[in-house]
């Protein structure tokens, strides 16, 4: 059997489909099983043993989106593109978005496949729509893909994000022994989903100061932040923001500013943390790939909370109150989320405790 799966949408996305994937294999472990992703979002299948090929989709009304610029190119390259493709003769063609995803589709029908699954109007899930959130089941997006091949993920066990940290990176981004390290990570797109630099400067200094109860002293706090300007293409980058944090937090030993240029560096960076706290985007999946605890703001939207929330891993899910008149994670109290922060290396601190009492008692 030989199958496709198109993601052609952002990095977390791409990170919510690998549950599918490894599924995929499972079910047809002589299959030949192929991605079509974005030179973006494909960083997330590096090292990943359930893929047997990625190919790179190509832009043809957007061309500064590929790897290779111009219009006459990108319109070259998709063709070749199409070509490769049709000669694969896919049997199944699976686009897994929780959404309607127009675009994929129109490129699955060019390919020729036995078969192509996706959703249609009546199965779609767009969180735009009010009629979708209200009547709609709202589940992680993950489950997505599952559902449209009639796929039991119970077959399969708990399900888990997956991602594999280049080892270099990794060792390059270690900490020597100590207290838990909390990262922030304070960039993020959606401005809606911007949490305040005075509230981020809150946070860390609290947790910097005085910590958590249960770890019984002050944390260390790496602030992890994507470089460059606001208004630079794709990726928002937010080194104002870190030059005002680290004015705010001058003096403090225990808070180290780690940027991360690239989302294999942003990886390693999450791989190494005890704990993250972040907004709602591609670090939330990241770091629940990598099983790293999250604490994650949200919008006040159901619809947000009941599909991209940290899969698998322990969490908490801090988002504004409605009573107070908050729907953006602007509005969220940094009081807030200093107690789910504790709350949330508490419960590590009885883990580890409850492991170790376990693996020491008489057999």
């Amino acid at each position: 059997m030989n199958i496709l799966v198109i993601r052609l949408d952002f990095l977390g996305d791409m990170i919510c489909t690998t549950p599918l994937l490894a599924a995929l294999r499972r079910e047809y472990p002589e299959a030949r099983l192929c991605v079509l992703a974005t030179r973006y979002n494909r960083v997330a299948l590096a090292g990943n043993t359930d893929v047997d090929e990625i190919f790179t989709y190509v832009y043809s009304r957007q061309p500064e989106r590929n790897e290779r610029p111009g219009k006459l190119r990108a319109l070259w390259d998709r063709l070749c593109l199409v070509r490769r493709l049709r000669k694969e003769r896919f049997d199944l063609v699976v686009i897994p978005n929780g959404g309607r995803n127009q675009g994929s589709i129109t490129f699955a029908h060019q390919l020729g496949a036995r078969r192509i699954v996706f959703r249609d109007r009546e199965t779609e899930f767009d969180d735009r729509n009010p009629e979708h959130v209200a009547s709609r089941t709202i589940e992680h997006e993950a489950l997505s893909g599952f559902r449209l091949l009639d796929l039991p993920p119970e077959r399969h066990g708990p399900l888990h994000l997956k991602l594999v940290a280049d080892p270099a990176r990794l060792a390059a981004q270690s900490w020597s022994p100590g207290p838990p390290v909390v990262g922030l990570f304070v960039t993020a797109r959606d401005p809606a989903r911007i949490w305040p630099t005075a509230h981020w400067a809150t946070l860390a200094r609290a947790l910097a100061e005085t910590g958590g109860a249960a770890e019984g002293g002050p944390l260390r706090v790496a602030i992890l932040w994507s470089p460059g300007r606001p208004d630079q293409p794709f990726i928002r980058g937010d080194d104002a923001q870190a030059d005002t944090l680290r004015q705010a937090l001058a003096g403090l030993p225990n808070v180290h500013f780690v940027p991360t240029p690239t989302v294999d560096d942003l990886i390693a960076v999450a791989a190494n943390l005890d704990l993250a706290v972040t907004p709602d985007g591609a670090p939330v999946h990241i770091c629940a790939a990598l099983d790293r605890p999250v604490v994650a703001l949200f919008e006040n939207r159901r619809e947000k909370t009941g599909r991209w929330y940290p899969l698998g891993v322990p969490q908490r899910l801090v988002t504004a109150t409605a009573e107070a008149g908050g729907t953006s994670v602007g509005d969220i109290a940094p009081e807030a989320v200093l107690a789910a922060v504790q709350a949330l290396l508490q419960e590590s601190v009885r883990k580890r405790a409850a492991g170790r009492a376990a693996a020491t008692a008489p057999s």
